[in-house]
């Protein structure tokens, strides 16, 4: 059997994941990491986007919005504040989110909180990108 990370994805609400993975690709705070088999430990603040991984050969998804990830000895800990499967994942109600966020943020409005707005514009991105492109079939 070839070596395997062991990721785990939390949210406050459930176990999202808890699966032997070859690797995972996962949004950090500024920019993606792809962590494979060995990786030194780490801990580090989530942003939102798309956590790739590979199981059984095959990539899956989950949109994931902030939290924290912690690496140790091939155990990969997702603690996000949120993470969808593509299957749960209302396209209609993240195309919603987009729209006012965007609204929001080109509204001119300087007494909007800028921080919010965009970070909920990137979660309905991420949300849209991983239900449109990777639904399963």
């Amino acid at each position: 059997m070839k070596h395997l990370l062991h990721l785990q994805v939390i949210t406050p609400d459930r176990m999202v994941l808890d699966e032997y993975v070859a690797r995972v690709t996962l949004p950090e705070s500024d920019g993606y990491v792809t962590l494979l088999p060995g990786h030194a430990a780490l801990v580090a603040e989530l942003g939102a986007g798309e956590l790739e991984y590979e199981l059984d050969g095959k990539p899956r998804w989950l949109a994931i919005c902030g939290g924290f990830l912690q690496v140790q000895d091939d155990a990969v800990k997702v603690l996000a504040n949120s993470a969808l499967t593509p299957a749960e994942i209302d396209i209609g109600r993240a195309k919603q989110a987009a729209e006012r966020a965007q609204q929001r943020l080109g509204s001119g409005d300087y007494t909007i909180d800028y921080r919010r707005a965009a970070s909920a514009l990137h979660r309905a991105q991420a949300r849209l990108t991983v239900a449109t492109a990777h639904m399963e079939h």
